[in-house]
């Protein structure tokens, strides 16, 4: 089992808003399904909405989205 956790920064604060977060579990989901995703390094790429990974674990995969000024 992995976790796949989606955080947001602004001004250098970094936090995690629940309905982003619900968001972009969702067009994870999808991104996996369209790319006939297999295995978990294969959702390392996903960077809709803005997303990027910014780190990864053996059991983690956390991806940002900054805002900017």
């Amino acid at each position: 089992m992995i976790d796949v956790n989606f955080i947001q920064e602004k001004n250098g604060v970094r936090k995690s808003i629940g309905i982003l977060n619900k968001r972009a579990r969702g067009q994870m989901i999808r991104f996996a399904a369209k790319n006939n995703v297999k295995n978990i390094s294969d959702l390392e790429s996903f960077s809709d909405y803005g997303y990027k990974l910014v780190s990864k674990t053996d059991n983690e995969l956390v991806f940002m989205l900054k805002y900017y000024k």
